[in-house]
């Protein structure tokens, strides 16, 4: 692996993090931690309704679509680099967004429905 390479990995893990983290922050929640596990970069965050945690799950590889978008007009070479990292982030693997996202939703219409498991 380049040391380029390795520093575009890098910025995209940071994209998408800050994904995160700004819309944890336009939600009104609060920020309570982030850091580096065996798992990869996390963030934690104070819990809010269950749509405003569907946007927040989701809002990470939202960042990294939007920069794979311009990257890809500018020609840069890494612009595959944000698209994999949006794909994957996606897929129906344990603790991915797309999972936590779809725990969060299953609860938002637990609540339209009064409470009532489905």
């Amino acid at each position: 692996m380049t040391l380029a390479l390795f520093i575009w990995i890098i910025a995209h893990l940071i994209i998408h993090e800050s994904g995160h983290v700004l819309m944890t922050l336009v939600t009104g929640n609060k920020l309570t931690g982030f850091g580096v596990s065996w798992k990869g970069f996390y963030m934690k965050h104070s819990r809010g309704s269950a749509l405003e945690n569907v946007a927040v799950s989701l809002a990470g590889p939202a960042a990294n679509l939007i920069t794979y978008i311009v990257l890809l007009a500018c020609h840069n070479e890494s612009a595959w680099l944000a698209l994999w990292m949006c794909v994957f982030n996606l897929l129906p693997l344990p603790n991915s967004d797309l999972l936590h996202a779809l725990v969060y939703w299953r609860q938002r219409t637990q609540e339209v429905k009064g409470g009532v498991t489905c």
